[in-house]
Order: C-alpha cells, then sequence, then structure tokens
C-alpha cells in the first residue's frame, strides 16, 4: 500500500498540534491578563475557533491553565535530566540547567507560575505544582550548595540564590514577546552569562544583580503588606492588572431615566437623547445621598416589523471610586515561616500564607481616555 511518508499529519498529530496552539495562547492571555482576566471566549476569538470548539480540547479554564503550567514546569524537569546527562561537576551542572531552562522557557512559553496562578486551581492540582517548584528548588540548591564546597563558586546562601534564579527565569515570559529580535538561545546565554560574572564591570565574581528593590509592590516591602500598612494606591496607577475587582452589590438601589425622543427620517428612524442616573446603599436603614452615577447619551431607534431595534451611545461620567482592597499575608517560600524585620524580599522568595489582610483603601479610576468611558447598547423592543 502507497504510503505518505508521514508528509501528512495523522490526526493524533494534528489535534496535537491544535492543543499546542491552544497553550500558547493562553498561556500568553493569562501572562499578560491574569487569570480572572482572561475569558475562554476571549481564546477563542483570539485562535479563531468558536467556543464549542475550544470545549473539543479543554474542560474548563482551570484546567487549561493548569496544562499551561505543567508545560512551564515540564521545561525544568527537562533542563534538569539535560544537566545531568551532561554536567561533570555543580559547576557546570548549574550553568546547563539553568540555559537550557530559560531556552526551553522562551520556546515553549507556558504560564508564568506566579501564586496568583496556582491559587486559581485546586487544591489537588495546586499541591501537585507546589511539588513540582520544590523539585527543583531543591535540585539547584544542592547543586549550588555542593558547588560552594568544592570551591567551584563564591559560598552564597543555596535557598535565596535557588529562588532568585527560578524566578527570573519564571518572569521571562512576562517580558519576552514572540516577536522579540533576540533568539531563546541568545535570550538563555545572557542569564547564563550573568549568572556567571554578574553585571560589574570586567569579570569581577563578585558582581550580582540583586537590587534591595520590590518593584512589584511599588516600593511596598513583604513586612508592611503583612502589617497592612502598604499603600497600594501607587500600584492601582501603575498595575491594575494586578487588582481582581469584586463587585459587593448592597442593600438599596435607587435608578431612573429620562428619553427624548425625536424624528430624523420619515417614521421609521427615530434619534434619542437619554439620562441613566442611579445610586446603590450597602445598608438600607442608611441612604443618604452620595456619589450618584449619571450617564448621559445618544441613540437611534428604527421601527422594523419585529420591533424597535435601538442603538444608543453612554458616556460613563463616573469619578474614582473608594474601594477597600484586601490581599493574602506573605510567607517564606517552601516552609511558610514567618518573615524576618529588615530583610529585603524578592517576589519569587515569597508565597502566600492563606490569611487575609485589609490594606488601607484607595481611589480606583478604570478610565485612561474619554473613549474608554463610551458604553454601546444594542437591543431589540423598548419599555416604553
Amino acid at each position: 500500500m502507497a504510503s505518505w511518508d508521514e508528509a501528512v499529519a495523522s490526526p493524533e498529530q494534528q489535534r496535537e498540534l491544535k492543543r499546542r496552539a491552544i497553550l500558547r495562547v493562553a498561556s500568553r492571555l493569562f501572562n499578560e491578563k491574569g487569570f480572572h482576566g482572561t475569558s475562554l471566549d476571549e481564546i477563542a476569538d483570539v485562535l479563531g475557533v468558536t467556543k464549542t470548539a475550544l470545549y473539543y480540547y479543554v474542560r474548563s479554564k482551570d484546567a487549561l491553565l493548569y496544562e499551561c503550567m505543567i508545560l512551564s514546569y515540564g521545561c525544568g524537569v527537562r533542563a534538569r535530566e539535560h544537566a545531568q546527562s551532561l554536567a561533570r561537576d555543580p559547576r557546570e551542572g548549574i550553568c546547563l540547567f539553568y540555559g537550557r531552562f530559560v531556552e526551553l522557557l522562551v520556546t515553549e512559553r507556558g504560564a508564568y507560575t506566579t501564586m496568583a496562578n496556582l491559587n486559581a486551581l485546586p487544591e489537588e492540582r495546586r499541591t501537585e505544582l507546589l511539588e513540582r517548584r520544590r523539585g527543583l528548588s531543591r535540585y539547584l540548591r544542592t547543586q549550588l550548595g555542593e558547588a560552594a564546597e568544592q570551591g567551584l563558586i563564591r559560598p552564597v546562601d543555596p535557598r535565596v540564590t535557588a529562588n532568585f534564579l527560578l524566578g527570573a527565569a519564571n518572569w521571562v515570559l512576562r517580558w519576552h514577546g514572540e516577536d522579540d529580535k533576540q533568539s531563546p538561545t541568545e535570550i538563555a546565554t545572557v542569564f547564563v552569562d550573568l549568572l556567571l560574572t554578574g553585571s560589574a564591570a570586567g569579570s569581577n565574581p563578585q558582581g550580582t544583580l540583586v537590587q534591595p528593590i520590590d518593584d512589584v509592590w511599588n516600593g511596598c516591602s513583604a513586612q508592611a503588606i503583612n502589617a497592612a500598612t502598604c499603600d497600594a494606591g501607587q500600584l492601582a496607577e501603575n498595575r491594575r492588572d494586578a487588582f481582581d475587582i469584586r463587585p459587593v452589590g448592597g442593600a438599596a438601589l435607587i435608578e431612573g431615566n429620562v428619553e427624548l425622543r425625536f424624528p430624523v427620517w420619515g417614521e421609521n428612524l427615530r434619534g434619542a437623547a437619554f439620562v441613566d442616573a442611579g445610586e446603590i446603599w450597602p445598608d438600607g436603614s442608611d441612604l443618604r445621598a452620595g456619589a450618584w452615577a449619571v450617564t448621559p447619551g445618544l441613540g437611534v431607534r428604527y421601527f422594523s416589523p419585529i420591533g424597535p431595534i435601538r442603538i444608543d451611545v453612554g458616556y460613563n461620567g463616573s469619578t474614582a471610586s473608594r474601594l477597600d482592597v484586601f490581599t493574602n499575608e506573605v510567607c517564606e517560600l517552601d516552609t511558610c515561616d514567618p518573615i524576618e524585620e529588615g530583610r529585603v524580599y524578592r517576589p519569587e522568595e515569597l508565597q502566600n500564607s492563606g490569611r487575609i489582610v485589609q490594606l488601607p483603601a484607595i481611589r480606583w479610576n478604570p478610565y485612561d481616555s474619554f473613549f474608554d468611558r463610551l458604553q454601546l447598547h444594542f437591543s431589540i423592543g423598548q419599555a416604553f
């Protein structure tokens, strides 16, 4: 029987190619917008498929996130196997592992492994992934300790150094785009060079990139977070994607609208100018006047055989809202030991303790421009 000699992909190969395409797009969106800011509808739109077709390959959004993170941790496992098969000493093992890990991360482009992503998963899967991360950390710590004992590298704190290196590699998924001019191998080479020589001029082995600055919280230290004194206002201005806004509703509501309709063309096409307004209160017994939401707008009405077709554009003129801020208390990675006073922590050295901390309230304004405030509404039929 004639054969194409594998020139045409089999159904299984085609399915795997499509699955990998889904993982790449989903990972990119999870990395850019976070788990809660990304929907399956959006992933399907980017891929150019229907949401129904997407469900043929993934069961749910958290299952998709799990597969994306498995892809990232799989890069670490493959890098460790690569180093173990080729390294002649611990120092060479560290370089082989780290270079291969970064190269695979840039090539495979999984989801970066923050605690926010991990906490979005069911407990069983979260526990599994945390153990995978601890395994990579233990391997790197062992190699660093042995290399220092043999005089192959200068003495370092294995735990801190391992977390720093893994965190830097993990974060490459945040800033490196698929259109980056540097290849995965070139990026990995830079990482290994910094690992070996740091950033000091010349070949000073004491050079280091570690800076006593924690820019993830825009100046808020781990100690300030746990003490509930961290001001998240600056973060709200620069990193709105770091917040998960959750409406809390209320116990009392009042709303109203006024609409003026006028002829535009013949009997069937009319225009409308309207103003909608409303307010909500958390306590039905205290209905003091507050910051009412007022939305003026314009629209057209076409009286079709199936009913009035309405297209409206409203303008949300609301000012910034006062929002309470809640976050997780942090503790040291793996052991969850309490953080030390006076010590500077990097994000990759910390994990959530599971306890909630309420920070000072912030002023929240999600609008950057006039056009951000516009809301388009389409409907068929009208109440009056």
